[in-house]
């Protein structure tokens, strides 16, 4: 027997908005599971898939184990020399990273690492073998592609790799390598950034590792010599700053990834002077990718933000020279299409926002995503979800990118749309500095925060209510001050206001024994208070006005029996006043072409008598004739 609720979930499943999501998640569910069958997924799928298509999502699913790996070993009939003649003669555009000096003699056990451009990593597959017997190659691609990566990352920065190529000259006439100096700033960059604490270097604050696989402050000594660079320290954190001033650190994105098992690395990260629960609130920048430009998704994507309260600052259609720019510099110059079965495409859109009330990522979260502070950030997560659950399977894709934290998105607005910086920098500070309050805050009440937050504060020595509210949200002031003024000078339940501004109140605080009563309680307490509620409604009705969504919430009774009316944020000034009271939005509830205001959630005809009131104090005739 199904419950109330399972069957609520099934008919929402089943409703007209849903059926194309419902039928397409029961395929993909089926075709997930059919795939992960060792017995049945091939042929299963080979007879529901037409042939050409099953092809390409066989490449697509195919085990990670089977895919191609950074490590090669060379052809067993071809000699290291013959090797390299070959990419000559094939104008493959390639250099031997390091320790090329004694080519063609390799020692035992070491390898050769290869940079080779994207498109030439397909064109040099034939002169690899399967075995594990011959010369072994760890061959990256320039930005990093599937089975030329670096741990799901080009290995140097796309544009400082493409420096490399553009600049390369040849040893022996055979072998292509960097030139001298960036031979002595890709090493560099080696040292300090793939091998950290293990580099052997010397640090000021650890011990250094003895069991380095090469001299590299030796080996950075001799070549920098050549290239005329001056005399190098020995100490792990002034390479660092060396190579920033080079212009040859990774970006901060990048260099998370590669330090979140290496403490050196981790000491040389930015660090923000503030918790997240002590935060003004947060910068994040989100990334739409092209997919969702060219389908037109862009108002969805913003819909989402705005539903989880995140306010959209600024959107920035990026040029085809900001793409590229974000395409190398962003997110480890990674855009392909990581663990889903297509890519989202380049990096297509910025959206600037703002979150006031940002909140802590979960344990669970930071294990996966160390360096998320705020763990609305994973709202990219449901926007995925949201596209990808009206495809199939074989369709998904990460639509969407978002910076870590604060700190990434200040570093993609300056490398990116540096031009915006000083105007976005403006307006992220006039909305931190008008929600902050200056007197002591006792309580931040729980809230759903939407416009505004509500406060315990400490005003002249006496416990008050600050209501402070978001920048262009200042209507919703206008109304609270309208209210407490024009409506508590005619009744005593409204609270005096005791101080004001543009975008917030202050008034008194009062003990509400209604705040952990029951249902039946608050309807037993409130009861003897029917008429001065009513009273209040038919006030504003005659001063023209309607409270609209004003209801339980918005009352609070004192342990002395007195009455408090409280919030109005909505408060509605009719075009045409209703004839009489019993026909007042607050009564009957708001008409259909209603063009004010509305409380979250709002539906139908909102908060009305029937529907609020009288199950607490019975028919509304019992009170108004």
């Amino acid at each position: 027997m199904l419950s109330n609720k399972s069957r609520g979930k099934i008919n929402s499943l089943l409703n007209r908005n849903n059926q194309k999501i419902f039928i397409l998640k029961t395929i993909n569910t089926v075709a997930k599971i059919v795939n992960k069958s060792p017995k049945y997924s091939a042929r299963t799928i080979k007879l529901l898939i037409p042939k050409p298509i099953f092809s390409v999502l066989k490449e697509i699913y195919a085990p990670v184990d089977n895919r191609q790996k950074v490590r090669r070993h060379l052809r067993e009939d071809i000699t290291l020399e013959d090797f390299f003649k070959a990419l000559k003669e094939r104008n493959i555009n390639y250099v031997i990273l390091r320790w090329f000096e004694s080519m063609p003699v390799i020692e035992t056990g070491e390898d050769i690492d290869l940079l080779v451009d994207d498109r030439d990593i397909p064109r040099i597959a034939d002169l690899f073998s399967t075995t594990l017997k011959t010369i072994a190659f760890d061959v990256y691609s320039v930005s990093g592609i599937p089975g030329a990566d670096y741990q799901g990352m080009s290995y140097y920065p796309a544009h400082l790799a493409r420096k490399i190529l553009v600049s390369r000259i040849w040893f022996q006439e055979i072998y292509a390598v960097p030139n001298p100096e960036l031979h002595f700033l890709s090493l560099a960059y080696h040292a300090i950034y793939h091998k950290g604490e293990k580099s052997g270097l010397s640090h000021h604050q650890y011990k250094s590792f003895n069991g380095a696989d090469h001299d590299y402050y030796w080996y950075l000594q001799k070549i920098a010599k050549v290239a005329n660079f001056a005399e190098i320290s020995n100490d792990f954190t002034e390479i660092h700053r060396f190579l920033k001033s080079q212009g040859w650190s990774p970006r901060l994105d990048t260099l998370r990834r590669l330090a979140v098992k290496d403490q050196w690395l981790l000491d040389l990260l930015p660090t923000l002077d503030r918790d997240i629960e002590d935060s003004d609130g947060e910068l994040m920048v989100f990334i739409t990718r092209d997919w969702i430009v060219k389908n037109n998704k862009e108002d969805i994507v913003l819909q989402e933000l705005i539903n989880a309260k995140i306010e959209v600052i600024d959107v920035f259609n990026l040029s085809e020279t900001e793409i590229e720019t974000a395409t190398q510099e962003l997110r480890g110059g990674q855009w392909d299409q990581g663990p889903y079965p297509v890519s989202g495409g380049k990096p297509s859109q910025f959206i600037i926002c703002y979150d006031y009330h940002p909140e802590a990522s979960l344990a669970t979260d930071r294990k996966t995503h160390p360096f998320v502070r705020n763990r609305h950030v994973f709202i990219k997560n449901k926007i995925r979800n949201y596209f990808n659950n009206e495809m199939f399977w074989w369709l998904h894709m990460n639509c969407i990118h978002a910076a870590d934290d604060e700190l990434e998105s200040w570093e993609y607005i300056k490398l990116v749309i540096p031009q915006h910086l000083e105007t976005i920098n403006k307006k992220i500070e006039k909305r931190r500095s008008l929600y902050q309050t200056s007197y002591p805050i006792l309580h931040l009440y729980e809230s759903n925060k939407t416009r505004s937050k509500v406060e315990l504060i400490l005003y002249k020595e006496r416990k008050s209510i600050k209501k402070t509210f978001k920048y262009g949200l200042e209507r919703f002031c206008e109304r609270e001050i309208l209210g407490y003024e024009l409506i508590g000078k005619e009744i005593e339940v409204v609270p005096p206001l005791l101080e004001k501004n543009d975008n917030y109140i202050i008034i008194p605080w009062y003990e509400n024994i209604l705040e952990n009563c029951s249902s039946l309680e608050k309807k037993q307490l409130l009861k003897p208070h029917a008429e001065s509620i009513i009273n209040m409604l038919k006030t504003c009705y005659d001063l023209g006005y309607a409270l609209i969504g004003c209801y339980p919430g918005n009352l609070i009774l004192t342990p002395s029996q007195k009455l408090i009316v409280v919030d109005f944020e909505f408060l509605y000034k009719y075009k045409k006043k209703p004839e009489n009271f019993l026909l007042s939005y607050d009564v009957v509830g708001i008409p259909k072409d209603f063009d004010g205001d509305l409380p979250r959630g709002t539906k139908g005809k909102g908060h009305t008598y029937a529907n609020t009131w009288q199950p607490l104090f019975g028919p509304i005739s019992e009170y108004i004739q």
